[in-house]
C-alpha cells in the first residue's frame, strides 16, 4: 500500500489517542481513509517505535517526517487538523 500524507497524519493521531479508540473505531476510520485495519495497526506501531515505546523498527520516511512535524503539537490542535482531514473524506 502506498500511503499519502493525510493517512499518515491520521495514523499518528490514532497512535497518540490509542487508549481512547476501540478496534471497531480504528476499523471505521481506516475504512473512511481507504486503509486496511492491519496496515493501519502496523503504521501505528511505527509511530510507537518513533516515540521510543517499542513497535516496528523500520518506519517510513514519511512517518518520520510526520512524527517530527506533529509530535510537539498540543493534542487539541492536532485533533482539529485530523477532524478537518476526516471531514474531507
Amino acid at each position: 500500500m502506498k500511503w499519502i500524507k493525510n493517512q499518515d497524519i491520521v495514523a499518528y493521531y490514532l497512535y497518540r489517542c490509542r487508549n481512547s479508540k476501540s478496534k471497531a473505531e480504528l476499523e471505521k476510520i481506516g475504512e473512511q481513509m481507504g486503509i486496511d485495519l492491519r496496515a493501519l495497526q502496523m503504521r501505528i506501531a511505527n509511530f510507537k517505535f518513533l516515540s521510543g515505546q517499542g513497535g516496528l523498527n523500520k518506519p517510513a520516511k514519511m512517518s518520520k517526517a510526520t512524527f517530527e512535524e506533529h509530535h510537539r503539537k498540543d493534542i487539541d490542535e492536532f485533533e482539529n487538523i485530523v477532524s478537518k482531514i476526516l471531514s474531507e473524506r
